[in-house]
């Protein structure tokens, strides 16, 4: 049961990096063409830049710290507290990118609404299954069997009668 959450789990993890990191290029791209019209782009900018980093732990396994790859015990706290605070640094680029498009008022809130919402729910699943890896207990490794001696050849077995004998008589 852990294993299969634990697979879940990262490939979740892969999933909202992945698509918060198409939503902060869309809205880095679009940031020219809002600044050229006047509007002010320094706020999700900033916004973009500084979710950065957390989107790159989520998408690169490498960049991933073991705490947050594999939420175990109290160390699953600090995956908890990640994924409270990854859906905040998220719903900006989810908005701008949509707004600096120029998508017309009453779809642009309605596309931004969806794409701040599928990430809101997989911000939520991935909660939920930190904290259900937090507190599943690892699997208990399996115990060593002990090694197998090789059968004795024919010489070995004349060699121990040999032996025997000689310390009965």
């Amino acid at each position: 049961m852990r294993g299969t959450l634990h697979k879940v789990y990262g490939a979740s993890l892969r999933v909202q990096g992945g698509y918060t990191l198409g939503l902060i290029a869309m809205s880095l791209a679009g940031a020219p063409l809002s600044a050229a019209q006047g509007y002010y782009v320094s706020v999700p900018v900033m916004n973009d830049l500084l979710a950065l980093p957390l989107v790159a732990m989520f998408v690169a396994p490498v960049l991933t710290p073991g705490w947050l790859r594999d939420p175990r015990g109290w160390a699953g706290a600090a995956a908890l507290i990640v994924h409270t605070i990854a859906p905040f640094l998220f719903l900006l680029p989810a908005y701008s990118a949509v707004l600096h498009w120029g998508v017309a008022e009453p779809i642009a809130r309605a596309l931004s609404m969806a794409l701040a919402g599928s990430n809101m729910l997989l911000s939520l699943a991935l909660w939920w299954m930190a904290l259900g890896l937090s507190l599943m207990k690892p699997p208990a490794p399996r115990p060593a069997s002990p090694p197998r001696d090789p059968a004795p050849s024919p010489a070995d077995l004349r060699e121990l009668h040999r032996l025997r004998g000689a310390l009965r008589g």
